[in-house]
């Protein structure tokens, strides 16, 4: 017979092995993960209300750290411009020493300014995300388990097709982006001043990967509300993103095919953007501008500070070059804004149901990137879809409302043979910028 001490203990490590996990941990699991575990978990408002304090606080915390590596960075460009101008006061022409001494600045500096637009964007992207993902998923323990009872009681009151968008049965004839046709001229003139400011990488030339990604694209274009073709073309680049121009113009980068784990992570991705298209959020956003001209170079300069550091010359043709189009383009072409990113969620997640996919295939993807080390890799894609509760909730809340159905397609032969050739292609092609070497 047990004793009644080793009983109370056998009862304390039981409840310690089923008490909930703590915020830190829970924030390090997908989303996916936490839509499951937040109905049991029962937390305390004012736990997730203490924590959201505590993330603001390590949030200003990196972001003061950030500001003294700039500044350290910064400091030290100004000291070798000082060498420099030492220097040309020194003599009228070069010597060999001097001539030397000052190939050293040069490739010091370089080195400097390509550390200095790198770190920018890693910790000017990584910070910001990181913490915003963070405040996501607070969000979802926060709303999701009052949210997840709302919608199975909109259910068994037969009012599932109520809400806003949820006549799904009705999808390709529904009163959604009326006027599409007339949005075909703003993203040609997109793509031509693009191609004039030589932003838009070439495309890549491979039949096989253009005749797969036009299937695939078409595919979801059939169960969607788009009412004008859909024009793919992919980018010959490594950049892990995907763009939704006016008009059904869709550009899809070769590193989103080489990162997907399977058609429909990719068919996600390319369905939220074909999302965008068909509600037309990109014309929406751009009327204020009166100028895809001025739109595209005003959001091409601030980008281009903003991300590369006030970086010059070669350090800033690498950045720009490493980064990718995403952190250029002015959002308000993409039709990227909170409202318009949670609408694009609803009706991608639908789009994807609709035309066989597993509807989860855009939140499996975006739990992949967000759980990427590598913060420098998916700038460009999470700064054309930013992290932000609202988003979250709107896609995952379709994901409950949508009825149950066995996916017809989840990967394919064709996906596995076009992303091996599509890897291929990207590590003949592509590299990273490198900060040289300065020999002394």
């Amino acid at each position: 017979m047990r004793k009644p001490a080793a009983i109370a203990l056998l009862s304390l490590c039981a409840a310690a092995q089923t008490a909930a996990p703590s915020l830190d941990t829970l924030l390090k699991k997908s989303y996916l993960e936490l839509v499951e575990l937040a109905p049991g978990l029962n937390l305390p408002a004012k736990s997730i209300d203490d924590f959201r304090q505590r993330i603001e606080v390590r949030r200003k915390e990196d972001m003061d750290g950030l500001d003294a590596e700039k500044k350290r960075l910064q400091a030290e460009a100004d000291d070798i411009h000082r060498q420099l101008a030492a220097l040309n006061a020194s003599a009228s022409t070069d010597d060999a020493a001097m001539a030397k001494r000052r190939a050293l600045l040069h490739c010091r500096l370089t080195r400097n300014q390509i550390e200095l637009s790198q770190s920018h964007t890693e910790r000017a992207m990584a910070i910001p995300v990181m913490y915003d993902h963070q405040l996501s998923k607070l969000d979802i323990l926060a709303q999701w388990p009052a949210r997840k009872q709302q919608i199975a009681a909109a259910i068994a009151a037969g009012h599932a097709r109520v809400r806003h968008w949820g006549d799904i049965d009705d999808i390709g004839y529904r009163k959604l982006g009326q006027g599409q046709e007339g949005d075909v001229k703003l993203g040609e003139d997109a793509v031509n001043e693009l191609r004039a400011w030589r932003m838009l990488p070439p495309d890549l030339d491979s039949r096989p990967i253009e005749a797969y990604i036009a299937e695939v694209a078409g595919r979801v274009a059939a169960a969607s509300d788009l009412r004008v073709p859909v024009r793919p073309e992919v980018l010959a680049t490594a950049e892990i993103n995907a763009f939704g121009l006016p008009g059904g113009r869709l550009l899809v980068d070769a590193g989103l095919i080489a990162n997907a784990d399977n058609e429909s992570e990719l068919a996600g991705v390319l369905a939220h953007e074909i999302a965008h298209i068909a509600a037309r959020h990109g014309d929406r956003l751009t009327k204020p501008t009166g100028s895809v001209q001025r739109m595209l170079f005003q959001g091409i300069s601030m980008a281009a500070d903003a991300f590369t550091g006030g970086a010059v010359g070669e350090a800033r043709s690498a950045a720009h070059d490493y980064l990718g189009l995403g952190v250029h383009l002015n959002l308000a072409l993409l039709g990227v804004n909170r409202e318009t990113e949670a609408e694009a969620g609803q009706l991608g997640t639908q789009y994807l149901w609709h035309a066989g996919y597993d509807p989860r295939g855009f939140v499996r993807f975006y739990d992949r990137m967000a759980g990427q080390a590598d913060h420098s890799a998916t700038a460009s894609f999470f700064r054309t879809h930013p992290p932000g509760g609202d988003r979250a909730l709107a896609t995952l809340s379709e994901l409950a409302y949508l009825p149950k159905k066995e996916p017809e397609r989840v990967n394919s032969e064709s996906f596995v043979r076009v992303k091996a050739l599509t890897e291929a292609w990207l590590k003949a092609h592509t590299s990273r910028p490198v900060k040289p070497q300065c020999a002394e």
